[in-house]
């Protein structure tokens, strides 16, 4: 228990993003395994140029790197921010990068199963 600035504070300093133990030895076994790590750096690589050609067919602006994620332009007056913030509730986690990017958002790429669930939430959120 503590004081509604203190908890206030604290997450400030609170990285959801953080990995822990467990998770870090799961990812250095999975490293030992060339065969899965390929097969698996494939499926999400296939995913999520799935998701860019899914979401570009809907309207949207969509942008892949050359790495697991993607960059997605949301409409005029749609704010990312409370985009993100609805997507959550909806358990699928996304990031706001509208400061960097105006208007954009940034969307890790995960199997193909994940990733049409996250075009079927995102479309249903911006009514596309």
């Amino acid at each position: 228990m503590a004081h509604e600035d203190t908890v206030g504070e604290m997450k400030k300093l609170y990285n959801s993003k953080s990995v822990n133990m467990l998770a870090q030895l799961a990812a250095s076994e999975a490293l030992r395994n060339r065969d899965f790590y390929m097969s698996y750096a494939k499926e999400v690589c296939e995913a999520r140029d799935w998701l860019v050609e899914d979401l570009r067919e809907a309207g949207l602006e969509a942008r892949a790197g050359g790495g697991n994620f993607l960059c997605v332009k949301m409409p005029p007056g749609i704010s990312p921010v409370e985009v993100v913030e609805r997507m959550t509730k909806r358990d699928i986690f996304m990031r706001d990068i509208h400061g960097r990017f105006p208007g954009f958002i940034r969307i890790t790429a995960g199997t193909m199963e994940q990733m049409r669930r996250v075009a079927a939430e995102l479309k249903a959120e911006l009514r596309l």
